[in-house]
C-alpha cells in the first residue's frame, strides 16, 4: 500500500506541480525581432538598417534562442545616442536600454525614447503557444507589455532619462498548459487521494 502511495505520488508531484516552464522552452526556437523609434516604421533590429553592432548575431532580425549560452544577446541596438538589448531565454526576457557613452551620462544628457519593441514567432516545443507573460521587474515609467499566441509586445509611450546603467525590464514567459500533463496531474491527485482511502 506505501509503495502505492509513493508512485502516486511522485507521479502527480511530477506531472501537477512542475511549471510549464519548466517542461518546455524557448531554446533553439527561430524568433524575429522588430525594434521602432517614435512610432517610426524603420526596424532597428534590421542590420540593414545600420546600426546593429558587430558582437550581435549576423541574421538579425532574426535570432535563435541560445540559453545555454549567457553572454548572447538575441538582439542588439546602438547608435550614437543610446542602445537597447533584448536576451531572449528559455523562459525570460530581457531588456535592457542604455546610454551610448554611458560614462558621460549623468541622467539628464540622454534619454529612453519612445519605443515598441515586437518579439515574433515565439513557438515553444510542439507549436504551444503563450499562455502567459508575467513582469518580474521593470524600471521603464510607463512600460506596456502585451501578447498574442506567439508574439510580445512591449511599449513605452514616454520620454524618461537614463541613469548611469541604464534601464531594464525583466519578463517571464510560458507556455499555455499541455492538456496531456493537465490530465495526468489530475490522475496522480485521484491516485493519491485512493491510495489514502484505501489505508483507512
Amino acid at each position: 500500500m506505501k509503495k502505492s502511495l509513493a508512485i502516486a505520488g511522485a507521479l502527480a508531484g511530477a506531472m501537477a506541480f512542475t511549471p510549464a516552464s519548466a517542461l518546455a522552452g524557448l531554446t533553439e526556437d527561430t524568433i524575429s525581432g522588430v525594434l521602432n523609434f517614435n512610432g517610426g516604421p524603420t526596424n532597428w533590429f534590421d542590420q540593414a538598417n545600420g546600426n546593429v553592432p558587430g558582437t550581435s548575431s549576423d541574421i538579425q532580425p532574426l535570432a535563435v534562442v541560445n540559453d545555454p549560452d549567457p553572454g548572447f544577446v538575441e538582439f542588439m541596438f546602438l547608435d550614437g545616442f543610446t542602445g537597447l538589448n533584448v536576451d531572449v531565454d528559455q523562459s525570460t526576457i530581457l531588456v535592457h536600454q542604455f546610454a551610448a557613452d554611458d560614462s558621460n551620462n549623468n541622467g539628464g544628457t540622454a534619454g529612453s525614447n519612445y519605443f515598441d519593441i515586437w518579439l515574433n514567432d515565439l513557438d515553444f516545443p510542439g507549436g504551444q503557444a503563450i499562455g502567459h507573460v508575467g513582469v518580474l521587474s521593470n524600471q521603464f515609467p510607463g512600460l506596456q507589455v502585451t501578447f498574442g499566441a506567439h508574439s510580445v509586445h512591449l511599449s513605452l509611450p514616454e520620454f524618461s532619462p537614463l541613469p548611469h546603467g541604464g534601464l531594464q525590464a525583466l519578463l517571464s514567459i510560458a507556455p499555455v498548459p499541455i492538456p496531456g500533463a493537465v490530465w495526468l496531474g489530475a490522475l496522480g491527485l485521484g491516485l493519491v487521494g485512493w491510495a489514502k482511502r484505501r489505508m483507512r
